[in-house]
């Protein structure tokens, strides 16, 4: 059987992982330095915040968060 079936496991292609790995590191290093110390200050108003269709909104978005422009 040569074929691969559906449903296999796939691996993450290498740039793809360290760029995976580069942006945790970058939202924990800004999550630390940046956000915790502003919440001791100023806590948030609400425990969770969602869009007006109900979908979560994350505390803490980067740059990794969306797509590459054309």
């Amino acid at each position: 059987m040569s074929e691969q079936r559906k449903g296999s496991t796939q691996t993450v292609p290498p740039s793809e992982a360290t760029s995976a790995h580069a942006s945790l590191r970058q939202r924990t290093s800004v999550e630390k330095n940046t956000l915790q110390p502003t919440l001791e200050k100023s806590p948030e108003r609400q425990s969770e915040f969602t869009t007006i269709s109900g979908h979560p909104i994350r505390r803490l978005y980067t740059k990794a968060d969306f797509p590459i422009g054309p």
